[in-house]
């Protein structure tokens, strides 16, 4: 019966033991803060964000090689997690299959509006499902899953709409007793205590004392380029118990 229990439980696991998250504006992508004089009502929504002559499609290329060696890996699953709403995820999946990055939209059944919208989209030409989303990353925008019922919900009863609540919740979402190692690439200082909270509270949970794997936790800190047109600079964080975030 053990043996069967095992056969099952390693058959049924996912075959990754690496989670590797990325974030996409200010991280992979050097997309500018809304410019002044620019009149629209929502920048990070509007297509100008990702267009000329705001934006000229830089990245940095770092972090693009990274996620290029993690979708290389049969052993990592890697996931975009993005602040930006399914509005514009046409235009963020255009800029990342520019570079060679090309990513599965992960909408769930539950919420209907947004996966019809998707496929109009993909019917119009505005958007594609490429041949090689299989042998890529997971995209997963804000709002996309707030249809969910155990997303998280405001002291009001409704989702949270915050992109560190999306964030959080899709990586506990994914992690599971399998997994040896978790890296996040992000940019912003405000979330960055967040996710250094998080790791140290999936290390215990799913680490070596509550019987999982985890042993490995990294943020890679992206600081904006120096002057315009240039590269990001990396700081590697590793996370270990007792460290203060």
């Amino acid at each position: 019966m053990e043996l069967k229990f095992r056969n099952w439980l390693e058959e049924t696991m996912p075959a990754y033991t690496h989670l590797s998250v990325f974030d996409f504006d200010g991280t992979l992508a050097n997309v500018p803060e809304k410019p002044s004089g620019w009149e629209g009502r929502d920048w990070w929504g509007h297509q100008d964000s990702l267009s000329s002559p705001h934006y000229e499609g830089e990245v940095n290329q770092e972090v693009v090689e990274a996620m290029k060696r993690n979708n290389a890996d049969p052993h990592t699953k890697v996931i975009l997690l993005t602040g930006r709403r399914g509005v514009i995820a046409h235009g963020v999946r255009g800029i990342l299959r520019n570079q060679g990055l090309y990513g599965k939209r992960m909408i769930p059944d539950s919420n209907k509006n947004t996966l019809q919208r998707f496929k109009g989209a993909v019917e119009a030409g505005h958007d594609e499902i490429h041949p090689d989303e299989h042998k890529g990353h997971e995209e997963f925008y804000s709002g996309d899953h707030v249809t969910e019922p155990d997303y998280p919900t405001t002291h009001k009863g409704k989702p949270d709409g915050s992109t560190l609540v999306h964030k959080i919740y899709r990586v506990n979402k994914e992690m599971n007793p399998s997994i040896e190692s978790l890296e996040f690439w992000e940019d912003r200082a405000d979330h960055i205590p967040y996710f250094i909270k998080l790791g140290l509270d999936l290390l215990k949970q799913y680490g070596a004392e509550a019987g999982g794997r985890l042993q490995k936790v990294v943020i890679h800190r992206v600081y904006p380029p120096a002057m315009p047109g240039g590269q990001g600079v990396v700081q590697h964080i590793p996370i270990k118990p007792g460290m203060s975030y």
